[in-house]
């Protein structure tokens, strides 16, 4: 999101026109709608994706470490020479990223960026819908007011480690948040006669809990990408927090297609920038700025780990997946299908072995739909674990008071729904 926000400023300044283009897990418009600014590729506008955006005559990959090539081509004006009709950038920059002069600098602590992020996005009425699913499984109707904070820790399915964001341990961060939580709340009028709390952030967690659960009256509603605090918030061993049971995973999926290189040189330059980005993550932030360059997935807790090990599975298939050359043609006739796909392919199969051409032939055709309609599958699932991630956005977003954790996501949630009451976790006395 915040790359898009980013190339925006770009398309502004070099009088281009900013499309969106994304294939995998599924188009962008699935998770996401345009709002003021429409960055849809359509019919209409007579691109192809495979000719004119992954065959494109250049593109431009700008990760956090590398230099930023896109940035020095526009302050020479080679960018601005270029005759091709589409240029690609890949790119997961600071939508605050510096132009070199030649684009407007924006201030992280301005009103600029929530106004471009509410003018490109809105959640997908898919992700509004399974927003209220998830809220209504802990009691929260649509239009209800209610307190929610991040905590982005690390240590979700696929991360090697935790982020190193926070000092304090899970309940110590909660116990600071609640207190934070009902001084924010009062100071807004949203709970008259609600005490200060902040001196409770350094009481035990007891204490913490009981000087803001006395006057809690809004829900506390948790969003983490930490598996097991999730689960200890869900068990009601953290309270006044509550959680709706979304279990994140990460994994990464976008890459452009027809490239072979493309998957080698990602895996490389995610290595290499998620130190930059955990840098620039613990840095002071204003209200405009993204830190985290990950993709989560959530599911629900019963098949989470079914989910994760078959999607695994079936991506290591399509990598490892070769065209099955056909047999030359021979003798005899093929056999009859059973009344299974996989009957038939088990017939046909042997009929090929004893000769058959026709049945060998067959047999691939089968073979292939079933891989497609398998792939077809994981994919749909993959963008079905994303809409249940994007609703953990849609939480954020909802709340009448939002604690930010240092990262990207909440940042962007607070972006996009521009609550005025709001407040920096790490600015919480007791949770850093």
């Amino acid at each position: 999101m915040r790359g898009i926000q980013y190339l925006t400023r770009v398309a502004a300044a070099t009088k281009r026109v900013l499309l969106v283009y994304q294939e995998s897990p599924a188009p962008m418009e699935r998770f996401l709608s345009p709002a003021l600014i429409d960055w849809r590729l359509t019919p209409d506008l007579g691109l192809d994706p495979e000719r004119d955006v992954v065959q494109s005559g250049k593109h431009y990959r700008i990760s956090a470490s590398d230099r930023n090539k896109l940035r020095e081509d526009i302050s020479s004006g080679v960018f601005q020479t270029l005759t091709a009709r589409v240029v690609t950038v890949c790119t997961n920059k600071p939508s605050h990223t510096d132009g070199s002069g030649s684009i407007p600098k924006v201030s992280i602590n301005g009103t600029a960026l929530g106004v471009l992020a509410r003018a490109l996005f809105r959640l997908s009425p898919e992700v509004e819908e399974a927003t209220d699913d998830a809220l209504l499984k802990i009691g929260i109707r649509r239009g209800q007011a209610y307190v929610a904070a991040h905590v982005r820790l690390g240590g979700l399915s696929g991360e090697e480690k935790l982020l190193g964001r926070f000092s304090q341990d899970p309940p110590q961060i909660l116990a600071a948040a609640a207190a934070c939580a009902a001084n924010l709340t009062a100071a807004y009028g949203m709970q008259p006669g609600a005490p200060a709390a902040a001196a409770a952030a350094a009481a035990p967690a007891a204490e913490a809990e009981a000087a803001a659960g006395a006057t809690a009256d809004l829900p506390y509603v948790l969003v983490t990408d930490n598996d097991q605090l999730r689960q200890q918030v869900a068990a009601g061993k953290l309270r006044p927090w509550i959680t709706p049971e979304l279990h994140p995973a990460h994994f990464t999926v976008s890459r452009l297609p027809g490239s072979e290189e493309q998957p080698q040189r990602q895996q490389q330059q995610q290595s290499r920038g998620q130190e930059s980005e955990l840098e620039e993550s613990h840095e002071e932030v204003g209200p405009g700025e993204d830190g985290e360059d990950s993709i989560k997935a959530e599911a629900e807790e019963g098949t989470q780990a079914q989910q994760r090990r078959r999607l695994a599975e079936e991506l290591r298939r399509k990598r490892r997946r070769r065209r099955i050359p056909q047999a030359k043609r021979g003798g005899g006739g093929g056999s009859g299908r059973s009344g299974s796909d996989e009957g038939g392919v088990a017939e046909l199969a042997a009929s090929a072995a004893s000769g058959s051409g026709g049945g060998s032939r067959r047999a691939v055709a089968l073979r292939e739909q079933r891989d497609t309609a398998q792939q077809a599958a994981v994919q749909e699932e993959l963008a079905r674990l994303q809409v249940l991630n994007m609703a953990d956005l849609g939480i954020l977003m909802r709340a009448t008071c939002v604690l930010i954790s240092p990262s990207g996501f909440s940042i962007q949630a607070h972006l996009l729904s521009d609550q005025p009451c709001a407040m920096r976790l790490q600015h919480c006395p007791g949770a850093t």
